[in-house]
């Protein structure tokens, strides 16, 4: 054992000559760990004590950010389902344009978490033209705001329904609410290919 660890680095180790910091605590029928060694205290001065002392205040702190940007800020998770179609009206309906904003849209993004949902109906060359927000309760959400196009958000009554086919695949998406002294409207069909 002293073999191995007696010597310097460029010298060969001498066998018969052990390390004497080691000698008092190898005995020849056993050898001890290093922690049975007692610890020395070793003076630090200057710089080195600097410098320990920062890296000592910028380590929590460290920490603390790497939590802070590990730990998601939201507990419920979104699942967002984005559709291309068009909106469109039927007769019967666009006869009620003086009193119904009609949206037109060629785009709906349905997002849905723990705490809500959000149907979004949006035009490619304009961005979001309204967007209902309500509790959803399967295939229905009741409508609580609507946000319009200039970005404005309005306390609304209504409803939303999402229809399917008998494939299971979503036919129309229809949304009616009564914000402020008018009603929006949202009638979306998606495109088949």
């Amino acid at each position: 054992m002293a073999a191995i660890i007696g010597g310097s680095c460029g010298d060969a180790p001498n066998p018969q000559r052990p390390l004497r910091r080691l000698e008092p605590h190898l005995r020849s029928s056993e050898v001890r760990l290093f922690s049975d060694i007692e610890p020395r205290p070793v003076p630090l001065h200057g710089r080195i004590m600097s410098r320990i002392k920062l890296a000592a205040s910028v380590m929590p702190a460290m920490a603390l950010f790497a939590l802070g940007v590990s730990a998601p800020v939201r507990a419920d998770h979104e699942q967002k389902t984005v559709i291309e179609g068009r909106c469109q009206y039927p007769a019967r309906v666009a006869k009620y344009r003086n009193e119904t904003t009609l949206i037109l849209c060629d785009t709906v993004t349905i997002s849905r978490s723990t705490a809500g949902a959000t149907l979004d109906f949006s035009q490619r060359s304009w961005g979001s033209m309204a967007r209902f927000t309500g509790a959803m309760g399967g295939d229905k959400m009741t409508i609580s705001h609507v946000t319009l196009r200039d970005g404005r958000r309005i306390a609304a009554a209504g409803m939303c329904e999402i229809f399917h086919r008998n494939d299971g695949k979503v036919s129309v998406i229809s949304c009616l609410a009564k914000a402020g002294p008018r009603s929006v409207a949202a009638n979306f069909k998606p495109s088949r290919l």
